[in-house]
């Protein structure tokens, strides 16, 4: 049946290594996916075929969204079965290593700076999407959604010596 493809990920173990036609590779011993992995169906990737084609498989109506930190990698297992003992290894997902962030932005009417002090306009931005002719450090996949994020001071008062943060380190 060339409809029961199927995708995992899992988290790196010291065992990844083993060949993949062991019977205690990773891919096959590892059943469920790390919480970190979100599906953007009720269907997870266990359960979400990747089409007919023998050639190659598309998921693009179920696919995987990562919450993970910085610099985490996922390994890609794949099964045509979908049985767990005929997973095998085909891949590996890395997580960003840096965001870039923007030092102004010019929104057509104001240009407004980075962020810099309470109570003054400014901006933040990151980077998205970014390919160039020359891989480089900045170069990454389009934001797939929404996402938070949280400003806080690094200089938050001064330690037991009565200095701060940023006095300490000069800035």
């Amino acid at each position: 049946n060339d409809e029961a493809g199927r995708i995992k990920f899992i988290q790196p173990s010291q065992d990844v290594d083993l060949p993949n036609w062991r019977s205690d590779h990773p891919c096959k011993v590892i059943t469920e996916e790390p919480d970190a992995v979100v599906w953007n169906t009720a269907e997870d990737g266990k359960n979400a075929s990747g089409g007919s084609r023998v050639d190659y498989k598309i998921w693009k109506d179920s696919f995987a969204i990562f919450n993970a930190s910085l610099k985490e990698k996922f390994h890609v297992c794949f099964s045509n079965s979908g049985l767990n003992s005929e997973f095998f290894t085909v891949g590996v997902v890395r997580v960003a290593s840096v965001f870039s962030f923007a030092s102004g932005f010019d929104n057509g009417a104001v240009t407004l700076q980075t962020v810099k002090y309470v109570g003054v306009p400014g901006g933040f931005g990151l980077y998205g999407g970014i390919r160039n002719a020359e891989p480089g450090p900045y170069d990454s996949m389009p934001f797939s959604g929404a996402a938070r994020a949280y400003l806080m001071s690094y200089d938050y008062g001064a330690d037991w010596s009565g200095v701060t943060l940023e006095g300490s380190l000069g800035l």
